[in-house]
C-alpha cells in the first residue's frame, strides 16, 4: 500500500498542545502513528521528541536511542503524513555532560546535522528546541553554545529556541533567549523551597507571559502510576487542574509530561487537552 501524501503545514504555537514522547525516534512508523492517534483523540497534537537519548541506559522508562539521522528522518516523514500533527524536536537531550567544554562541540555538530536535515526535507510542522535542560545542575550545555545552535538553525530557516528552568519567585525574570530565538520554553519547578508539590498558579504564568511574550511550558509535573514525589504525581486531578490553569492564561501553552512519555512506548492515560 502506498504511503499517504505529506500534509504538513507550518508549525503553530497557537495550536500547540504538547505531550512528551522523548524516545519516539526509536520506533517504527506504525507505532508512531498509533501514539499520535491516541494522543490526538484527546486533543494533543504535538509530540516533544528527543533526536537522541543515547546516554540513557535502557533502564525503566529510559529507552536508549543513538544518534541516527535516518531514524530522525523516518519519524518526521511519518508525522508529516498525519493531518494536523506537529513535532517539537529536541536536538540534544543527553549528549551534554558536566563539562560543557567537552560536549558543546559534539552537541553543536549534531545540531547542525539535524538542522541540515530539516532544511533539506523542508519539514514545515517541526520546531527545534536545540537543548533539553541546558541548565541542569549535572548535565550542562553552555549558554554560548545554545545561542550558537539557535543562530545556526535560524540562519537556515528553521524555527528554533531552547528551554530554561523557572521557579517560585522568578516570574519577572526574562528568559535569557529573549530577543535571540524564535521561541523559548520554560521547565517549571515542581516543588517549592520546602519540597512541597508546586505548580505555577495563573498569576505566576501571567507574569511570565508579560515579561517574556509567552509562557510555553516544556516539562510539567510528570504523571506516574508507579511513584509519586517531587517530580511525579499519581493525582490525575492535579494534572487536569494544571492544564486548566495554563489554558486560562493568554500565551500559555502546556506540555503533558509523564513517565510513560519518556519511553514513548505505552500511554495508559491522556488527559483532555485544553
Amino acid at each position: 500500500m502506498p504511503e499517504p501524501p505529506r500534509v504538513d503545514s507550518p508549525f503553530s504555537w497557537a495550536d500547540y498542545r504538547g505531550f512528551s514522547a522523548f524516545a519516539l525516534v526509536g520506533y517504527e512508523p506504525e507505532h508512531v502513528r498509533a501514539v499520535y492517534a491516541q494522543a490526538m483523540a484527546s486533543g494533543w497534537n504535538t509530540a516533544r521528541v528527543c533526536a537522541e537519548t543515547e546516554f540513557w541506559d535502557n533502564t525503566g522508562f529510559l529507552k536508549q536511542v543513538p544518534r541516527d539521522l535516518v531514524a530522525v528522518d523516518r519519524l518526521l516523514d511519518t508525522v508529516a503524513r498525519i493531518k494536523g500533527a506537529q513535532v517539537l524536536l529536541i536536538g540534544d537531550c543527553t549528549i551534554k555532560s558536566g563539562n560543557p567544554a567537552q560536549t558543546d562541540p559534539v552537541g553543536e555538530a549534531w545540531n547542525q546535522q539535524v538542522v541540515d536535515l530539516l532544511q533539506q526535507k523542508q519539514y514545515q510542522n517541526v520546531a527545534l528546541e536545540v537543548v533539553n535542560e541546558g541548565w541542569h545542575p549535572f548535565y550542562k550545555a553552555s549558554r554560548q553554545s545554545v545561542l550558537r545552535r539557535i543562530d545556526y538553525a535560524r540562519s537556515r530557516g528553521v524555527q528554533a529556541g531552547s528551554d530554561d528552568h523557572i521557579c517560585l519567585g522568578e516570574a519577572n525574570v526574562p528568559h535569557y533567549l529573549l530577543g535571540r530565538a524564535d521561541f523559548y520554553t520554560f521547565h517549571p519547578c515542581r516543588t517549592d523551597a520546602r519540597d512541597n508539590p508546586w505548580d505555577p498558579p495563573a498569576s505566576f504564568l501571567e507574569k511570565v507571559g508579560t515579561v517574556n511574550g509567552h509562557a510555553y511550558l516544556s516539562e510539567t509535573v510528570a504523571y506516574s502510576e508507579i511513584e509519586a514525589g517531587g517530580l511525579r504525581t499519581q493525582d490525575r486531578g492535579r494534572i487536569e487542574r494544571y492544564i486548566e490553569t495554563c489554558a486560562s492564561v493568554p500565551g500559555c501553552r502546556f506540555t503533558y509530561h509523564s513517565d510513560f512519555g519518556l519511553e514513548a512506548g505505552y500511554y495508559p492515560w491522556f488527559p483532555q487537552a485544553r
